[in-house]
């Protein structure tokens, strides 16, 4: 592209100004692709200039949220690509120049560590005007993935309804949005277990929090990045594969990057991933020294090989001699407290210690400043500092923060204003609607007429009042944050109120082992409720397990999926051979179902049996490396390729081996259903749904055709491929999901309870009533699951000292003896 302002032939860089919307990554990937120079600008900033280089146009991407999705080429020369601003923590942001030979090197050992597929389909939590959202977005598009840029913002409650639906798989954010869910876990109602990819930002993060993030999503590779916007991303921890004080650190460096601390316990950094200077006076300044070397403004030290971490050296407090991490108090305080946020810490002048503590504290946690002291001094004295007056608190209207949520301390020292006391609001009890707006926006009084937005809402207060609206109204009403208070207060108060949604197949979970306690009890036009609930086997375990499959983790992964029913099967086996006064090889050892019809009321033998040859064969797919490896590449031709030979196989071995006379309860029938389901899972785009659903006709055809048992197939298919929420009567909604979780232990009881009933019932009346059966069976298992689950909770707040060691496991890191830490190919 050439100039309109004079030098025919030199380049042009020309300006996009930052806004978080796809249209804003797409403007940016053309010019990357195009190999045209660009300068990510604020709202009200002018294009900078750089020699050698014409200023042409500012583009203007549109707002608004979605996905973008599309493949990105990456370009290895070693010529700027990008002008980006840093942060602003230090003050005045910095315009860095990074080549694309830099970002093709940050994006590669990214990808590689993270070990993203096509598949991926990221909640990109971050701004993409910054250095950490723009980068997922690059890297998700060099994968071949889609992300998602939401509207306002990381919203847990967002997150937690795309989780449910499968139309996310990854998430990226920094610690001070991560520390929402942490503190509110049961936001994201168990979805956590669907994500399989998440980035934490470069922020301090502490091995408390980390081994929480661990809990939220189990299923995740997580990693955490240490770096700047001139040298991204140049240590990596993998969160997930680490234990004990590992977690403490930021990582090690991986491919050509290199780490090492110099004079003062400054972290240098050498490596590919350098930006190509500063842009002053429309020059490009190298950062680094003679041997490639970049100073940061970051301490830190070496533990077994790995970074830690130990904070800003412009925000380091030294009080009398020791020095203190701002942001790590500031975590510790929180936790100590159970606060989501609302504080923040830094240095101001003291003439006896060199440096005071100054924390200031918004409106919200205002309440908490005496809590809030306390627990800072009593930190600071088992540190052997007594503050005295150096510490001092202070409400404050704003906390200064980036766009991405790091505080910016050194203007919040200027906030500091000397005085004994801050004015403490008045805290507010009611617990309605009013009372939370007002709260939240520091009124007196809201006019009805008045909306979220109104008031001056922004993305974290957002955050916060979408989970405290949904705690009172159960669901959040569509766009409720342009909706007027009088509107909104209808929600709580009339009969308008918002009904609850569900994940659909919870609400089928429940309608399925309701169905089976009302066959069992004699009421058969509900028969088949066992097909659904193996269909919904192979769903969840498509969701749940299969990243640990696809790692070659089998044992593990399957094992508990058959604990909940073998455990009872064995038991009652026992008692029926003994009543029976028979000793029953094929009965111990799982495989009645194929070679007589041996029923009974009393327990599922057969279901169990079923399950467990099912899941044995899925392990044994998985043991395959090679099976693992096209899992891994493409889960989704995967999943239909596997669902689809497993039709074949079912209909083939009709032909081959006529299994009626077993009422075709053989794994070869449940194998197909089971991966069915899988399939389902898999099904993410409009397409491959109507692929999954016209195998599952085809499996209705093999079957057998149009019967009571496939129609339960067609609710399954339709439901989670179409309907993955459901509006749920609010009453209902407790009840709906307390039969779900006892599932299990309905399906292992409610067949002796039930026979047991008319057995009784037979003897007092001479006849059996269906539906008492019904609701003394169904009334019983409940009973039982309930003494199970408060067991279970007495005995995991047992005394820790009371408890059998863990064996620990290993880290997956070793130390380094060399000063100088060197990334490694891996």
């Amino acid at each position: 592209m050439t100039g309109s302002d004079g030098g025919e032939h030199r380049p042009t860089i020309i300006g996009i100004r930052k806004c978080n919307s796809p249209a804003f990554v797409r403007a940016v990937f053309e010019a990357c692709s195009k190999g045209q120079l660009f300068a990510v600008l604020d709202d009200e900033a002018a294009l900078p200039s750089i020699a050698g280089y014409n200023r042409g146009p500012i583009l203007e991407p549109e707002a608004g949220a979605g996905w973008s999705e599309g493949s990105l080429a990456l370009r290895s020369e070693d010529e700027p690509a990008q002008i980006v601003f840093t942060s602003g923590t230090e003050g005045e942001p910095k315009p860095i120049v990074i080549s694309h030979a830099a970002l093709a090197d940050t994006v590669e050992r990214l990808n590689a560590i993270m070990r993203v597929d096509e598949t991926i389909r990221e909640y990109v939590g971050v701004p993409v005007g910054f250095s950490f959202g723009l980068g997922r977005c690059r890297a998700v598009a060099a994968a071949g993935g889609r992300f998602y840029i939401p509207q306002n913002g990381f919203d847990p409650l967002q997150i937690r309804d795309m989780l449910a639906a499968g139309s996310i798989n990854a998430l990226s954010a920094v610690p001070s949005l991560l520390r929402l869910l942490i503190a509110q876990p049961g936001v994201l109602q168990g979805h956590g277990a669907s994500l399989r990819w998440l980035e934490i930002g470069s922020q301090y993060m502490n091995r408390s929090e980390k081994e929480q993030l661990k809990a939220l999503f189990p299923n995740a590779r997580i990693v955490q990045h240490y770096g700047l916007t001139e040298a991204s991303r140049s240590t990596f921890l993998v969160v997930s594969d680490c234990e004990g004080e590992a977690l403490e650190s930021v990582g090690q460096p991986y491919g050509a990057v290199e780490i090492r601390i110099g004079e003062q316990g400054r972290i240098q950094i050498r490596g590919p991933n350098l930006a190509m200077g500063v842009l002053r006076a429309g020059q490009i300044e190298p950062m680094t020294d003679g041997e490639g070397w970049l100073t940061t403004n970051d301490n830190g030290h070496f533990h077994r090989g790995m970074l830690v971490y130990d904070g800003r050296a412009d925000d380091v407090i030294n009080t009398g001699g020791v020095k203190l991490d701002p942001a790590l108090l500031e975590t510790q305080v929180m936790q100590a407290l159970a606060l989501d946020g609302g504080i923040a810490i830094s240095r101001i002048a003291d003439d006896r210690r060199g440096d005071g503590i100054f924390v200031a504290l918004s409106h919200e946690v205002a309440g908490e400043q005496d809590a809030v002291e306390d627990a800072l001094r009593d930190m600071l004295t088992r540190r052997g500092i007594s503050p005295g007056s150096s510490l001092k608190l202070q409400v404050v209207d704003r906390i200064p923060r980036t766009a991405t949520g790091k505080v910016q301390r050194r203007q919040l020292s200027e906030l500091y204003a000397p005085q004994e006391h801050s004015r403490e609001r008045e805290t507010r009890t009611d617990d309605g609607i009013r009372s939370l707006f007002a709260q939240t926006f520091r009124r007196d009084s809201v006019p009805d007429e008045a909306s979220f937005q109104d008031l001056g809402g922004d993305s974290l207060n957002y955050v916060e009042m979408s989970i405290a609206l949904e705690s009172r109204l159960g669901s959040l009403p569509a766009n409720w944050d342009v909706m007027p208070l009088g509107k909104l207060a209808e929600f709580a108060d009339g009969p308008t109120r918002a009904p609850a949604t569900m994940e659909t197949g919870i609400v089928l979970r429940a309608l399925a082992i309701t169905c089976v306690v009302a066959t069992h009890s004699g009421i058969s036009l509900v028969r088949g409720g066992t097909f659904l609930l193996f269909f919904l086997i192979g769903y969840n375990l498509a969701r749940f397990k299969a990243p640990a499959l696809r790692e070659g983790r089998i044992f593990g992964s399957l094992a508990n999926y058959a604990r909940t029913l073998v455990i009872p099967y064995f038991l009652l086996a026992a008692v029926f051979m003994i009543y029976r006064g028979e000793f029953q090889l094929d009965t111990l050892l799982l495989y009645t179902n194929l070679t007589e019809l041996r029923l009974t009321q009393i327990f599922p033998f057969w279901f169990v049996q079923v399950l467990v040859q099912c899941l044995v064969l899925t392990g044994l797919l998985f043991a395959i490396p090679a099976a693992r490896q096209w899992a891994k590449r493409s889960p989704w031709a995967f999943a239909f390729g596997t669902t689809a030979a497993l039709v074949l196989v079912w209909w083939a071995a009709q032909i081959a081996w006529n299994t009626d006379h077993l009422r075709n309860l053989v794994p070869q029938r449940y194998l197909a259903l089971l991966w069915l389901g899988w399939c389902c899972y898999a099904a993410d785009t409009q397409p491959r749904k109507l692929l999954a659903l016209g195998l599952g006709v085809a499996f209705a055809l093999v079957d057998g055709g149009v019967s009571r048992t496939t129609g339960w197939i067609g609710v399954g298919l339709v439901a989670t491929l179409f309907v993955p929420m459901i509006s749920v009567p609010r009453l209902l909604r407790p009840a709906v999901q307390y039969v779900s979780s006892a599932t299990f232990t309905i399906f292992a009881l409610n067949g002796v309870l039930a026979w047991s009933v008319m057995l009784v019932s037979d003897k007092l009346f001479g006849r059996s009533f269906s539906l008492l059966t019904f609701v003394l069976a169904f009334g019983g298992c409940l009973l039982v699951y309930e003494a199970m689950r408060r067991a279970s909770l007495l005995r995991s707040a047992a005394p820790q000292a009371l408890r059998p060691p863990g064996r620990p496991r290993r880290s997956g890191f070793g130390p380094v003896a060399e000063p100088v830490s060197r990334g490694s190919v891996r």
